[in-house]
C-alpha cells in the first residue's frame, strides 16, 4: 500500500467477504466505492424497489462515511448506475430521498442506465468521491 493512500476500514461484518473496500482515502479525497443496497448483516434490502434501495445505499454511504469524520456534505461527485429506465415520477421521488440525506447540498451527479448489476434483485448502485478538506482523518 502507498503511504498516503489507506483503506477506510470495514464497518459491518459482511465487508470483508468483497473485493472493494468500502472507502479508500488519497490525499484530501474519499473515493467510494460503488453501494449495494445491502444491510448491516449483509443482506440485500427492498428487491427491485428503485426507492427503497436508494435509501439503503444512501444510509450505507453515510456510515463510511462517517467512519472518517465526515458527512453527506463533503460528497463532491456521484455516479448512479441504473438498471431500470427512469420515468419521470422516479426522477422525483428519487430526487426527494436524495433531498433527506443531503438538505440543500447538491454534488455534481451523473446517472447511467445499465444491463444488469451484481445481483439481479439490484437496480441502484452508487459510487461517490468525497473532499476532506486536509487530507486523511
Amino acid at each position: 500500500m502507498i503511504k498516503d493512500i489507506t483503506v477506510v476500514e470495514a464497518g459491518w461484518p459482511w465487508e470483508d467477504k468483497f473485493a472493494p473496500a468500502p472507502g479508500v482515502c488519497a490525499g484530501d479525497f474519499m473515493f467510494l466505492s460503488g453501494n449495494p443496497p445491502f444491510d448491516a448483516q449483509g443482506e440485500l434490502v427492498h428487491p427491485g424497489d428503485l426507492i427503497g434501495q436508494a435509501e439503503q445505499i444512501y444510509a450505507n454511504m453515510a456510515d463510511i462515511l462517517a467512519r472518517r469524520g465526515l458527512g453527506m456534505e463533503h460528497i463532491v461527485k456521484m455516479t448512479a448506475f441504473f438498471t431500470v429506465p427512469m420515468t419521470h415520477d422516479d426522477a422525483k421521488a428519487l430526487w426527494a430521498v436524495r433531498q433527506r440525506f443531503f438538505g440543500t447540498h447538491r454534488p455534481a451527479s451523473v446517472g447511467v442506465q445499465v444491463s444488469s448489476l451484481l445481483f439481479p434483485e439490484m437496480v441502484i448502485e452508487i459510487d461517490a468521491i468525497a473532499y476532506m478538506p486536509g487530507g486523511e482523518r
